[in-house]
């Protein structure tokens, strides 16, 4: 788990990155969230845009 920015949150899981200001990743693994974005869990998810959102699933 790597939280590396103001605000970012990860749950959980193995391997998952909140890589922007605000970004949260609840769980699951290999998955990361940039800025205001949100993964909910999964395997291999990215939210790269702002504001963007994945419930889960793989890739």
């Amino acid at each position: 788990m790597i939280k590396t920015k103001q605000g970012s949150f990860v749950g959980g899981g193995r391997g998952n990155n909140a890589t922007g200001d605000y970004g949260t990743v609840a769980g699951g693994q290999g998955n990361a969230a940039n800025k205001n974005a949100f993964v909910g869990g999964g395997i291999g998810n990215v939210a790269s845009a702002g504001f963007g959102a994945i419930a889960g699933g793989q890739n």
